[in-house]
């Protein structure tokens, strides 16, 4: 497949995985053209992937992931000041800013938890559709899905990201 047809084809999809996890408009088309640029690459090197929907999506996902976990590192102490000490207590009821931090706290999850979790409450997949695109069972998905949104739900009542679990082998599932 060139990287035409694959434009026309999940180039949409590409986006929406992209700005669901970024959420803003030019680091969004940024991470685009990088996602396809890398295609190109690995096409031109490779030959023909088995599975482009799977690898793009996957490397859409990563490159927003990195790119937030990148931003995070680098935001100064003013700007982390300014923000609300407890977010949940000014404004519960604000939707925007709750899907802003879930969007937030997403990149503090374990690999395989984060990329569950998008797919299925940022993107809408199905547990066999995450499994096919994650290579792992339906049940995997649906396990690593729970103890996301377990862990979600423990930091957004106010337990901190780091503090999360001590358990190591917890942290890789």
């Amino acid at each position: 497949m060139h990287v035409e047809q694959a434009i026309e084809r999940y180039g949409p999809l590409v986006m929406s995985l992209i700005w669901r996890i970024n959420g803003n408009r030019d680091e969004t088309a940024d991470l685009y053209q990088e996602v396809f640029v890398k295609f190109h690459e690995t096409t031109s090197r490779r030959g023909p992937l088995q599975q482009p929907k799977a690898w793009l999506c996957r490397t859409a996902i990563n490159a927003a992931l990195d790119f937030n976990r990148q931003r995070a590192r680098f935001v100064s102490w003013s700007e982390s000041a300014e923000q609300p000490p407890n977010w949940a207590a000014n404004n519960a009821l604000d939707n925007g800013l709750m899907v802003e931090k879930i969007r937030h706290l997403t990149v503090d999850l374990p690999e395989r938890r984060r990329e569950v979790f998008v797919l299925r409450y940022f993107q809408g997949c199905s547990f066999e559709q995450i499994a096919r695109l994650l290579n792992c069972s339906a049940g995997a998905a649906r396990a690593a899905a729970f103890q996301a949104t377990k862990q979600m739900r423990e930091w957004l009542a106010g337990a901190s990201p780091s503090a999360a679990t001590s358990n190591p082998k917890e942290m890789n599932r």
